[in-house]
């Protein structure tokens, strides 16, 4: 049984009644406190441009660094 499957089966045994309280809670929870807001395609075409530029002029990090970097402060 995946996860997903698992969490689908917990929640069908509670109350109808609390399900929607849950389903308010984990809505305002995962959409206010997310930090990758909707984009639209204009937004998302800037954003490519901008990472672009900073690629151009260098400021890119290796990718390869960048998850040696990561493994470590995550101790991975």
């Amino acid at each position: 049984m995946s996860t997903l499957e698992a969490n689908i089966a917990l929640l069908s045994t509670i109350p109808e009644e609390y399900q929607a309280d849950i389903r308010k809670y984990l809505v305002l929870n995962y959409t206010q406190n997310n930090p990758f807001a909707p984009m639209d395609s204009n937004q998302i075409l800037s954003t490519l441009e901008e990472a672009r530029n900073c690629d151009k002029r260098g400021e890119g990090k290796d990718f390869d660094e960048a998850l040696d970097e990561i493994c470590v402060k995550y101790d991975l």
